[in-house]
């Protein structure tokens, strides 16, 4: 059973229950760029806000949840959706100069954690709308993320 943080009360540190816990299994197992990019977030080598370090605990926690077999827990995270919508958006263009531009690491995390988190029983996807806001100084580039609806 994995151990519940609550956050919205301010008992617990975040730094704290992230020191409490051990990602070592997911992290040998899941070496895609979402988990790659929460472990870094939430141990605090790339700086982040609030929430962007929630969504990141939360990615974490429940990779541990959908591994536990003692957990009820309805989604899985599929490698496979994560290989494919990173296979899709580098092909996406660059409005500027009509080329393909290697993704950054955030923009992979985003795409993989909001379309690779799916419903065990039919596959459907997690999250059906997710909000990015970027700085003002990227407001040029077209997010693949904005191509990428939800099927109905």
């Amino acid at each position: 059973m994995i151990d519940k943080v609550d956050f919205s009360k301010g008992e617990a540190s975040f730094s704290d229950a992230v020191k409490k816990i051990d990602f070592t299994p997911i992290l040998k197992k899941y070496r895609d760029p979402a988990t790659v990019y929460a472990w870094l977030v939430v141990n605090d080598k790339i700086v982040s806000g609030e929430m962007m370090k929630l969504a990141c605990f939360r990615h974490l926690q429940d990779l541990r949840r959908a591994e536990d077999p003692d957990e009820e827990f309805p989604y899985r995270y599929d490698l496979g959706r994560c290989r494919s919508i990173l296979g899709f958006a580098s092909i996406f263009p660059e409005p500027a100069h009509g080329k393909p531009m290697p993704l950054m690491l955030w923009q992979k995390a985003i795409l993989c954690m909001s379309k690779a988190w799916v419903y065990k029983d039919n596959d459907n996807f997690r999250y059906t709308r997710v909000i990015v806001s970027v700085a003002r100084a990227t407001v040029n580039l077209i997010s693949p993320a904005s191509c990428c609806g939800t099927p109905t």
